[in-house]
């Protein structure tokens, strides 16, 4: 399944080829080139676009992004432990710094599996990005931060050296995201 497509543009044939060649630019923009059409652009100057939906999405993308940045195949974590190291090393959420174990439990759980929050969380697109005292979040502010973390991140990845952990982390993850695209052979 070489042509099968990671992005838009780009097949897991050329990630290879980027990888092999060791193409920091183009393996740095087929990493934002993911995240964007699968995370943030449809959100993007969309009138339908709904709080709860932009949230759930932000919660997946901060898992991607963190599985990504350690170069996990799966969190192997638990969530709170994800959503708080995450939120810790964030540098656009780090409002959320603290929060991450009641954010996962009482808004990601509460929206991905039941379509709603927990304990008087609340989301708007509205406000600050947190408002602590009534555990308010403004979701169009919360998906523009995470996109912030991602244009830092792609940026960071394009000057640091091929041999650094950053990249070390990131072609271990892409290169995961890769086997999963074909079968396994049955037992």
């Amino acid at each position: 399944m070489e042509d099968t497509k990671l992005t838009t543009t780009v097949t897991v044939k050329d990630y290879r080829s980027y990888r092999n060649v060791k193409d920091q630019k183009k393996l740095a923009d087929l990493i934002y080139e993911r995240f964007m059409e699968r995370y943030i652009e449809p959100f993007e100057n969309n009138p339908s676009k709904h709080g709860f939906s932009m949230m759930a999405i932000s919660c997946l993308m901060i898992e991607a992004l963190f599985c990504l940045q350690n170069g996990k195949k799966k969190t192997g974590e638990k969530g709170g432990v994800v959503f708080d190291k995450y939120f810790s090393n964030s540098p656009n959420l780090k409002v959320f710094a603290g929060l991450g174990t009641e954010f996962y439990a009482k808004v990601r759980c509460g929206i991905l599996h039941q379509g709603e929050t927990y304990a008087g969380w609340r989301i708007l697109r509205k406000g600050t990005l947190l408002q602590t005292e009534t555990r308010t979040i403004n979701a169009t502010k919360f998906m523009k931060a995470l996109k912030s973390d991602l244009v830092e991140y792609t940026d960071n990845l394009r000057h640091e050296p091929f041999n650094s952990k950053m990249w070390e982390y990131a072609i271990k993850k892409l290169d995961y995201i890769c086997d999963n695209c074909f079968m396994e052979k049955p037992s």
